[in-house]
């Protein structure tokens, strides 16, 4: 195929994925919905837009979605969050990783960019109430992955993951290691053991995936009008963006400590001190803001007269009963958007506003696994509401800090109360954060 027909088909396909914005996948097989093909996983969303909307079977041999373009279909989940914006609910998987064979691999002739270098990527809205079929679709692009700025970490990443292969030590990949590009295991129900080349000891199944990080900021581009399809068809040069470790980023914080930032927000929004230290490192180190943005970082902001942190510390993540209910634990939002950070904790006098100090910390394994038992203790008490079958509110029993399980929850201070519909019954169930105990912080 000629560069000029493979533009052509290209764009075809970019414009029949753009007809299917607005409806719903039961809405796109129509009359067709019987005969569509699907199984019961996390890619059934993707067979029902394959067969309904570009009229390609199932076939188990398939390397791509589009054979001919090299093209490969990917849709990422959207969800409202209690204040009614739309929030990228989870990481985007892609291929398996196959241990015996990525350590023979260059990056250029992995299977890892040669399946996803080119992503037709169609973001749907799902709702826990209601059945797939009628996810909405919300948008639809086509991304070249080579030809962002991200690039640069992603192929650092492939690397980093490669090399602990290569030492036989395919046990101690996890997916906060990475920047962009994680070693994502499947669900906590599938625990399948496999070989490792360079050691006798068995390793989980592991799958690459892109972090939420990325697909927030990939989306935010388009909301932006960035037209990927163009970045596609014109040769331009990319601007990578800068990596940065930990001990970097200390060095520049421990630089700015006494900086006033009062004067970098006019808000005086609660969260006006986040929003004023993020624009004066956007002012200021442009190349470590946009590397924090996109990448397992979680930065955060707290108010003290003391150089220590005297407290626990918020995640600023709002208990949702429905993603407890549904999603296991390595599979949700609150695992991919909290419990993978790496956080930077910046510490604002609250008496003048000054960078006061600052704490990077992320979760051990050991307290990965106490959070998972919050996580799975917050599902069997909001089952437990849901089976005495009041309406009125009812106070649950969290973890709480004596717990001692790394994580605790307590009432927001956001709101009082969130209704939830629960078997056409309405539950109110007070509004809780999730907290990070003091002893995590300070290990």
């Amino acid at each position: 195929m000629d560069d000029k027909q493979y533009k052509q088909d290209l764009l075809e396909v970019f414009e029949i994925a753009q007809k299917a914005i607005g409806k719903t996948l039961r809405e796109l097989a129509g009359n067709n919905l019987d005969r569509i093909r699907y199984f019961d996983n996390k890619e059934k969303v993707k067979h029902v837009i394959q067969q309904a909307v570009f009229d390609i079977g199932l076939m188990s041999k398939m390397e791509y979605t589009f054979e001919d373009l090299q093209l490969e279909l990917k849709p990422v989940a959207l969800k409202y969050n209690k204040y009614g914006e739309l929030i990228v609910k989870e990481r985007m998987v892609l291929n398996d990783i196959y241990y015996d064979e990525i350590v023979n691999e260059t990056f250029k002739t992995s299977r890892f960019i040669n399946k996803n270098q080119l992503l037709l990527i169609m973001t749907y809205i799902h709702d826990y109430e209601k059945d797939f079929l009628d996810y909405q679709i919300k948008d639809a692009f086509i991304i070249d992955i080579s030809r962002q700025k991200e690039f640069f970490l992603i192929v650092n990443d492939w690397l980093a993951i490669q090399e602990k292969v290569k030492k036989g030590k395919a046990e101690d990949l996890n997916e906060g290691f990475t920047n962009i590009l994680s070693a994502s295991t499947k669900s906590q129900n599938r625990i399948d053991l496999k070989k490792q080349p360079y050691s006798n000891v068995l390793v989980r199944f592991r799958n690459y995936s892109f972090n939420i990080n990325f697909l927030k900021e990939i989306i935010s581009k388009k909301i932006r009008k960035i037209d990927y399809l163009n970045e596609i068809f014109e040769e331009k040069e990319v601007n990578d963006i800068s990596d940065f470790k930990n001990e970097q980023i200390e060095e520049y914080l421990k630089s700015i400590i006494g900086t006033d930032i009062s004067s970098y927000t006019e808000s005086k929004a609660n969260q006006w001190h986040q929003m004023a230290f993020e624009n004066y490192l956007k002012e200021n180190n442009k190349e470590m803001y946009d590397f924090i943005k996109v990448t397992n970082y979680k930065l955060i902001h707290k108010l003290t007269d003391n150089s220590n942190l005297q407290e626990q510390i918020s995640t600023n993540y709002e208990l949702d009963p429905f993603e407890i209910l549904n999603d296991e634990f390595e599979e949700s939002t609150f695992y991919q958007d909290i419990i993978l950070k790496t956080y930077i904790v910046i510490m604002i006098d609250k008496s003048n506003n000054q960078v006061l100090n600052f704490k990077l910390f992320r979760l051990s394994d050991a307290d990965i696994k106490k959070a998972q038992s919050v996580f799975y203790n917050a599902r069997k008490e909001i089952q437990r509401i849901i089976a005495i079958g009041k309406t009125e509110e009812i106070e649950p029993n969290f973890t709480k800090i004596k717990d001692n399980l790394a994580i605790h929850l307590r009432k927001s201070k956001k709101a009082n109360n969130t209704i939830y519909k629960v078997n056409n019954k309405e539950f109110k169930i007070p509004s809780y954060e999730f907290w990070i105990n003091k002893d995590v912080i300070y290990k």
